[in-house]
């Protein structure tokens, strides 16, 4: 008897197997853009090239996502004209930029927080958080468009970003594109291995259900390069347009294409290492080493076939 209720368990399964497939739901998508050009600051270098990542970054999520059924909505904060600005994507549209003032918006993350949490992440989506900008020299501490050299002032630690995302639900991808991105993987003391460090963002009641991946565009003790390639129509952060390509954004046109094929979380990552390699073999000043948070479960980003 057991084994006729077994084959008949089997026979059950195999005919509705379609239909549980059928049933999943695209996640919403969250897109969180932080890219300073320092513009206005005359301490650090100027980066030409990170309003273009930011841009290309959401045209490309944008018109992926959208294409394929998914909701999507995006956060932009960027730097201009001496003061910072943000704009949010919401049923489709993208609004006018409104002001933060000349703020320390790192020192003082509570404007920032406001505005991730009117994101409205629920505990399925995907949120893509994506940093381009000065990485602070020793520390990799995020720098805003405020900083002074020699100090941890407008700075961002690993850690206190780590305690951001870990209020968020659902599912988090980083994207960091800054020199010594790699001290992501330690904490303000720099003994805690990044594994440890992600393990302890999540307590027994939030394990199944949260989980956080990063990329980083340089080891620990490494510059990331902006670099403007012959064929490529705009300045990029090198990591960026390796994301960007992997996602098959056209760097020629500044296009954004939509996927013919499944991206996860290990396919951007392999893809993007790959394309920075071929980078660094036809430019002298690229050396940086792309990294990871080294805490791999695969998650699917983007696929045609839900």
């Amino acid at each position: 008897m057991k084994k006729i209720l077994l084959l008949c368990l089997i026979s059950l399964l195999l005919f509705t197997g379609c239909e549980f497939f059928s049933d999943v739901s695209k996640p919403t998508v969250h897109l969180i853009s932080i890219c300073f050009s320092y513009e206005d600051n005359d301490k650090v270098n100027n980066l030409t090239g990170t309003h273009n990542d930011m841009n290309a970054m959401y045209e490309q999520l944008s018109t992926m996502y959208t294409s394929e059924g998914y909701e999507f909505s995006a956060t932009l904060v960027y730097d201009s004209n001496s003061s910072i600005y943000y704009k949010t994507h919401r049923n489709g549209t993208l609004s006018a930029e409104t002001s933060f003032g000349s703020t320390n918006i790192f020192s003082d993350t509570t404007k920032l927080e406001n505005l991730i949490e009117n994101e409205n992440i629920g505990k399925d989506d995907i949120t893509i958080i994506h940093y381009s900008g000065h990485g602070n020299d020793n520390t990799g501490y995020l720098v805003g468009p405020y900083f002074v050299p020699n100090s941890n002032n407008d700075t961002i630690s690993p850690t206190r970003l780590l305690s951001i995302v870990k209020a968020l639900k659902g599912y988090k991808v980083l994207l960091l594109d800054s020199c010594y991105s790699g001290n992501f993987s330690f904490d303000e003391e720099g003994d805690t291995s990044v594994s440890d460090a992600y393990r302890n963002l999540f307590s027994d009641d939030d394990l199944d259900l949260t989980y956080t991946w990063g990329a980083f565009a340089s080891s620990s003790n490494e510059q990331s390069m902006e670099v403007t390639v012959n064929k490529w129509m705009k300045r990029h952060g090198a990591f960026t347009a390796a994301v960007l390509n992997s996602l098959g954004f056209d760097l020629t046109t500044e296009t954004a294409r939509t996927p013919s094929r499944t991206i996860t979380v290990s396919s951007l990552f392999n893809d993007t290492k790959s394309y920075i390699d071929v980078l660094k073999s036809n430019s002298r000043i690229i050396t940086q080493t792309t990294t990871d948070s080294s805490n791999f479960i695969d998650l699917v980003l983007f696929s045609t076939k839900f």
